[in-house]
């Protein structure tokens, strides 16, 4: 997984790097003191987490929080607050789509738990994706295999060599080996064989 840390303090941010080098998860690790340089990495990086200081000089937290979930909606929050911010910080923060809150004083012990969290979610997503997609192309080889048995003429698919990979039942019609002497012969000897 990718991560970018945007915070004002440079401390916070090698106290952070420190932290998360420790998780076999994490791949990459980016990190930013202002919004513009942390939207430039989110375009060109597309994080999957990132850590978020929410009182970012010039109060632009909030628009950065929104900018990247427009740039990368996949993008996972955890917002990191100062010991003054309050539960209004935190709900408004929330409401804005980060999954976790916490106090960067206090609280840094929590942030491997919450990104062990994510990576867990993450994979049981593309797991269930992977299985969607599976179950889709093998839905639509079967159906590809329907069309190829139904039709109307002999289907064969063959290698340059003449071997043949496979075929529809019409090919054994057309021709009049059966399946199991068309499987052991070249295309080129069934071609032949009809032509005599």
């Amino acid at each position: 997984m990718k991560v970018l840390i945007v915070d004002s303090s440079s401390a916070i941010i090698s106290r952070l790097k420190e932290l998360l080098a420790e998780l076999d998860t994490i791949k990459n690790i980016y990190d930013a003191t202002k919004c513009k340089n942390a939207m430039a990495l989110v375009k060109k990086h597309k994080p999957d987490i990132v850590l978020l200081d929410i009182n970012l000089p010039k109060n632009e937290s909030f628009d950065c929080l929104s900018e990247i979930k427009k740039l990368h909606k996949a993008t996972v929050f955890i917002a990191l607050a100062n010991r003054g911010s309050s539960e209004v910080d935190a709900v408004k923060f929330k409401l804005k789509g980060v999954e976790f809150f916490f106090d960067k004083y206090h609280e840094f012990e929590k942030i491997p738990q919450a990104i062990r969290q994510i990576a867990k979610s993450r994979k049981s997503e593309m797991d269930q994706q992977i299985k969607e997609k599976e179950l889709s192309i093998s839905n639509t080889e079967e159906k590809y295999r329907q069309l190829i048995e139904q039709a109307g003429d002999a289907i064969v698919v063959y290698s340059i060599d003449g071997s043949i990979h496979e075929f529809n039942n019409m090919l054994c019609t057309v021709s009049g080996y059966s399946r199991d002497e068309c499987k052991e012969l070249k295309l080129q000897d069934i071609l032949i064989g009809k032509l005599i």
